[in-house]
């Protein structure tokens, strides 16, 4: 699931990355993206009913699953799915911009 480049920048300036070179950058946000989407996928499962959750597992145990043919499976079969993902991109967003801050104010972060 590929980011656009809004919200990379944002998540680039609120997380300090854009102190980072540009290769280092995109290392940072690809890590991110698999995290994202992992959250995604698990806050997923719970909107899906048993059957599709039986075709969903079958997919994702299908050698060679895509992020494109997982987020096309999910978008097919849950209202709202973009809202969804929003929501778990702008979590993690202010998730970890409130944790790069304690960071920098020496709290300790749990």
């Amino acid at each position: 699931m590929e980011m656009d480049q809004n919200l990379k920048k944002n998540i680039i300036k609120s997380l300090g990355l854009d102190a980072l070179a540009e290769e280092e950058q995109e290392k940072a946000l690809e890590g991110i993206s698999r995290i994202i989407f992992q959250n995604i996928i698990v806050n997923s499962l719970d909107a899906l009913n048993e059957t599709d959750q039986d075709a969903f597992e079958k997919l994702l145990s299908s050698p060679g699953v895509t992020g494109d043919a997982i987020s096309e499976f999910l978008s097919q079969r849950i209202p709202d799915f973009d809202k969804l993902v929003e929501k778990e991109v702008a979590d993690f967003r202010n998730e970890a911009a409130e944790f790069v801050d304690n960071v920098e104010k020496g709290e300790e972060t749990s």
